[in-house]
């Protein structure tokens, strides 16, 4: 989670500065793929990989898509992990969608400060749920 905190709050602020109206609409288009998902954790991830993906493609930058796509499996493995937690009920789900949304509408605003500040917000969440799970892991092979 460190080295995305570092990277995709820059890639959030840089999205909002230099999206084109057609990557807008892929932005809108992967958060409604979330919002569809919710009750589905296989095409949650999907649409939610892809919702970083497309932010990443926004900035216009290619070593910044490479390294978002670079990272894409190791967060793939993790939001495995986040997402079949057995207590993770759909109020959580609506949550974690709504931070996302939160992004998308900054960007959509050309906000950049609004866009990045929404992206630490969800990353700041994703840490507290990652401890959890990692605490869990290490309760269940002691």
């Amino acid at each position: 989670v460190e080295l995305r905190r570092m990277l995709e709050p820059q890639v959030a602020r840089l999205a909002a500065q230099r999206a084109t109206s057609a990557g807008l609409a892929e932005l809108t288009e992967a958060l409604q793929r979330m919002e569809r998902a919710i009750d589905d954790p296989a095409l949650w991830m999907e649409a939610d990989l892809d919702f970083h993906a497309t932010l990443a493609r926004l900035t216009g930058n290619r070593l910044v898509q490479l390294q978002v796509r670079g990272l894409r499996p190791v967060i793939e493995r993790v939001m495995q992990r986040m997402n079949n937690v057995a207590n993770r009920r759909p109020a959580d789900w609506r949550v974690t969608f709504e931070r996302h949304a939160r992004v998308q509408r900054a960007v959509a605003a050309r906000d950049a400060d609004a866009a990045q500040a929404a992206m630490l917000d969800h990353f700041a969440a994703a840490e507290g749920a990652i401890a959890a799970i990692v605490t869990a892991t290490r309760e269940a092979t002691t």
